[in-house]
């Protein structure tokens, strides 16, 4: 469907405010561009910006031409997110509570496709986190209590449980010594 055919389709008013309609109706649909140009947006979220900018009448028609003409992909967006996510270190949980905050409904199927497909598990998150805070410190400073604490605390705030966390800061702490122990030097 052309944006001309979804314009005629609008249940527009008397003939002195029809013009006007149509033309925000327009300006909604060029602001709608201009926004998906710059990134992927959600219904929900694109929703919101054109409530703020008082582009109520027509809204759902608006959104849904954008969504048959492929311009708001919504699958695309969750992807996105996701990966972004899960970039950041975030547990599946936490990622699947975040994008529920959002008001999208991700599959927990697509989450678990998405960490395989980039060969990611939330182990190896929890690794790449602890390794990347010890970085400047060394293992060593697992020895001191405030250090572990705060550490824990972050681990704990990306979403993954407290069993995992110490599971992982064992096994690094284990890895140091043996590396230790069969080192030359």
């Amino acid at each position: 469907m052309t944006l001309k055919e979804t314009i005629d389709k609008l249940p527009l008013g008397e003939s002195e405010t029809k013009s006007e309609d149509i033309r925000s109706f327009k300006r909604a649909y060029q602001y709608c561009i201009w926004l998906l140009s710059k990134r992927d947006y959600s219904r929900y979220k694109l929703s919101q910006k054109l409530y703020e900018k008082k582009y109520t009448p027509f809204i759902d028609q608006l959104l849904d031409f954008l969504e048959e003409a492929k311009y708001l992909q919504e699958e695309q967006y969750i992807r996105t997110r996701i990966k972004t996510f899960m970039y950041k270190g975030l547990s599946k949980r936490n990622i699947l509570n975040k994008l529920r905050s959002e008001r999208v409904e991700p599959s927990t199927e697509l989450i678990d496709e998405l960490f395989d497909e980039y060969r990611y598990t939330e182990n190896g998150q929890l690794r790449d986190l602890i390794n990347k805070k010890l970085r400047s410190k060394g293992v060593s400073a697992l020895e001191d209590f405030n250090f572990k604490q705060k550490l824990i605390r972050f681990l704990l705030s990306k979403g993954h449980s407290y069993d995992k966390i110490n599971t992982e800061l064992k096994n690094v702490q284990n890895d140091e010594e043996s590396n230790a122990q069969n080192s030359p030097f």
